[in-house]
């Protein structure tokens, strides 16, 4: 915690003990303010710590029946992009196979909820 944001561009961080900028509250690239993000807040981080810590019995629930999909959120948008929509193939495809149901049906329903 205590990293520090430039308003102008967040690409740019800087953290006070590890990495300050040269001058106090100013980004070095090009002088923009620097902020603490709202999700960078102490409290905002152990909440968040708190609610990950709450969903580990729901995830190893469902890795010790072999139904926990994964994505590496480190890899670059198009790798993560194109595992997504193996995954969201694969279940759905699974879907019909148990259900007997159309995928392309329950993906329509499935746009049409996160769009409200």
């Amino acid at each position: 915690m205590g990293r520090l944001t430039c308003k102008l561009d967040s690409s740019h961080t800087f953290h006070p003990k590890t990495n300050p900028p040269e001058v106090e509250g100013k980004c070095n690239h090009d002088s923009g303010e620097l902020y603490v993000r709202k999700d960078d807040d102490p409290k905002v981080v152990e909440r968040r710590l708190n609610e990950y810590n709450a969903a580990l019995p729901v995830v190893d629930f469902y890795a010790k029946q072999g139904r926990l999909l994964t994505v590496n959120g480190v890899a670059g948008i198009p790798d993560i992009s194109t595992v997504l929509a193996y995954q969201v193939g694969f279940v759905l495809a699974e879907v019909e196979r148990l259900h007997g149901r159309d995928p392309a049906l329950i993906m329509d329903k499935m746009v049409q909820f996160y769009k409200s």
